[in-house]
């Protein structure tokens, strides 16, 4: 059993707007993203196993926190949690390492045959708060289908908008950028409208909050 009074969360952009503090998780140690070589300096760092909890990660200006530093902590008896971010893809790629997943992030590798890694990833600053500059395919997707389902795009112009977005860098996925698109293909949506509806399909947001309510890992306990 892990100590759960000794729990670490890693996360940024993810957490943006969030109070932290009231999270609801006693001893809950809050670090910045996570990077290679931190869960390995972690492990050195502190000697009684506890929680990790992986939500964001670096893997575009800093490389990715490693699989065999994850594995090395679930090995010396951490209970590891991935969400959200990189969290969800780290959990996916080690499911069957003892690694856990949660939220509807991690469950959406399972459900979309054409669903990769650079899905959930966005381009944020460096430094708390870690302000986004471009939004996950992950949630544009989400609202695009949102105005199928409403009958205000056509699958096919659905298609399109996904299959070039998915060719596209990451950090190039910006609201702007979408709303054009879509202008483009005859659908024009207003500043706030469109925010408006991105916003409602947060998914990672909602991962994230829902993760501190429902505290999945006292099932474990």
């Amino acid at each position: 059993m892990s100590n759960y009074e000794n729990t670490f969360l890693y996360v940024g952009p993810t957490g943006f707007d969030v109070d932290l503090d009231a999270l609801g998780v006693d001893g809950l140690v809050i670090r910045p993203p996570v990077r290679r070589g931190d869960i390995h300096a972690l492990l050195n760092e502190v000697a009684e196993p506890g929680r990790l909890i992986i939500v964001d990660g670096t893997y575009f200006s800093f490389p990715a926190v490693g699989h065999i530093e994850l594995r090395q902590a679930i090995e010396a008896g951490w209970e590891v949690w991935g969400i959200c971010s990189m969290g969800a893809v780290r959990a996916y790629e080690m499911r069957n390492l003892g690694m856990r997943g949660y939220g509807r992030a991690y469950q959406s590798f399972f459900e979309y045959e054409d669903f990769q890694d650079d899905e959930v990833a966005l381009l944020h600053g460096d430094e708390p708060p870690y302000l986004s500059m471009s939004e996950p395919l992950l949630h544009l997707r989400g609202a695009i289908s949102e105005l199928l389902a409403d009958g205000r795009i056509s699958k096919e112009i659905a298609e399109a908008i996904v299959g070039e977005l998915k060719a596209m860098w990451f950090g190039k996925r910006t609201l702007p950028k979408v709303r054009d698109m879509l202008a483009a293909h005859g659908s024009v949506l207003g500043i706030s409208e469109f925010e408006s509806l991105v916003a409602r399909h947060r998914i990672k947001r909602q991962d994230f909050l829902q993760f501190f309510e429902t505290k999945p890992w006292l099932k474990f306990a």
